[in-house]
């Protein structure tokens, strides 16, 4: 049996024992499961062996977890941690007595301690909402370019280039974030 074809089989009978699709945390704590590379090398990523099985993961990748993929770079295996609206609200409340003015999302994507930009846009539809249940007065937002993903690709290897590593976030942010943001 093929490697890729065992692989689906596991994931299917995990599926069956715990009646959800499994999770990558249910992998790596059980000793009769293949664990996490074989799936990378066979699928490219634990996301892709999911929907190769044809399962919903629970928490899918971000659009920068799918871009580093995309662009030939591994993506970090991070705990999920669950940050509440009052959290959200007070750390970015903190961070503006810190700086001492409205902070940009390019302030909060530099400190490791916060929860990334990303995450105020989903938890309240956008970073202006953010700023505006913390306070604070909306940014305005200019005309937003649409970019192909071979020019994001391409733009990506560019930065990763230039700091002879793999990009972060917020070095993404740096250079291209528009005023404000």
């Amino acid at each position: 049996m093929p490697e890729a074809e065992r692989l689906r089989d596991s994931l299917q009978r995990l599926e069956q024992e715990l009646g959800r699709p499994p999770e990558l945390a249910d992998i790596l704590e059980r000793e009769d499961c293949p664990n996490l590379p074989p799936f990378q090398d066979a699928f490219g990523s634990w996301y892709s062996a999911l929907w190769a099985v044809g399962f919903t993961p629970q928490n899918p990748p971000s659009y920068w977890e799918a871009a580093l993929e995309s662009a030939g770079y591994a993506t970090p295996v991070k705990p999920v941690q669950k940050w509440t609206e009052d959290r959200l609200l007070d750390d970015l409340c903190e961070l503006a007595d810190a700086l001492g003015r409205k902070p940009k999302a390019v302030d909060v994507a530099h400190e490791s301690e916060m929860a990334a930009p990303r995450t105020y846009d989903h938890v309240f539809g956008s970073w202006n909402t953010a700023l505006e249940e913390a306070g604070f007065s909306a940014t305005p937002v200019g005309k937003l370019r649409r970019y192909s993903d071979e020019e994001l690709i391409t733009t990506l290897q560019s930065i990763a280039a230039g700091l002879d590593r793999q990009p972060r976030t917020a070095d993404v942010v740096v250079r291209y974030a528009p005023e404000g943001r």
